[in-house]
């Protein structure tokens, strides 16, 4: 069966949508403490696999079962780039990205569990989100002008290379990297860690 144009870049979408609703909750768990609302990892506590007995536990409970409806939309966005008309290969290989990331969270979301909340884990598991939060809004760029052509326009060189702004682009994008790291260190060293108990950086802010 032939996938539309329109009803990938609509699944592209979704899991644009997903990926930074999951952003959103993880914030949620940091800020109401409830990074230990389940105290085990895959399941809730060593006697439930779904407890929702306290606020913190539901709370962090939202956030692990929400992941399934984000591993669902970047599955899905591979499988119609496969069945796509003509093929194209950035939006096969973007979509895989985030499918392999969306697994790496995984890993590292137990990660930050089985340590106790670790700073240095916790910043990477932000991290990871916003990378492929970006990498999906990449995926329905490239995905909306797929729909509007079949044709594929050949490589050339960048519409900005050499201009002004092309340094304007490249100064913005390293100043933003700088301050999302640097975020994620003040947040490593604040009081929301998502727990009372969880060691912090230490650094003076």
């Amino acid at each position: 069966m032939r996938v539309s144009h329109r009803g990938y870049l609509r699944a592209t979408q979704g899991a644009f949508v997903a990926l930074y609703l999951i952003i959103i909750t993880g914030s949620l768990v940091r800020l109401t403490g409830s990074g230990l609302g389940c105290a085990d990892w895959p399941q809730c506590s060593e006697s439930k696999f779904i407890d929702v007995s306290s606020t913190h536990a539901a709370i962090e409970q939202i956030n692990r079962l929400f992941t399934g409806v984000v591993a669902a939309s970047v599955i899905l966005c591979v499988l119609l780039s496969l069945r796509l008309k003509p093929k194209r290969r950035d939006l096969i290989a973007m979509s895989i990205v985030l499918v392999a990331g969306v697994m790496m969270q995984v890993i590292i979301g137990a990660i930050v569990v089985w340590t106790g909340l670790n700073p240095f884990s916790n910043i990477a598991h932000f991290l990871v989100s916003i990378f492929l939060m970006t990498t999906a809004y990449m995926l329905v760029r490239h995905a909306s002008i797929f729909r509007t052509t079949d044709e594929v326009a050949p490589r050339g060189e960048p519409l900005l290379k050499g201009q002004t702004i092309e340094k304007i682009v490249k100064t913005l994008l390293v100043a933003t990297g700088a301050a999302v790291v640097t975020g994620t260190l003040v947040t490593g060293s604040g009081p929301h860690a998502g727990d009372e108990t969880a060691v912090r950086l230490g650094f003076a802010m």
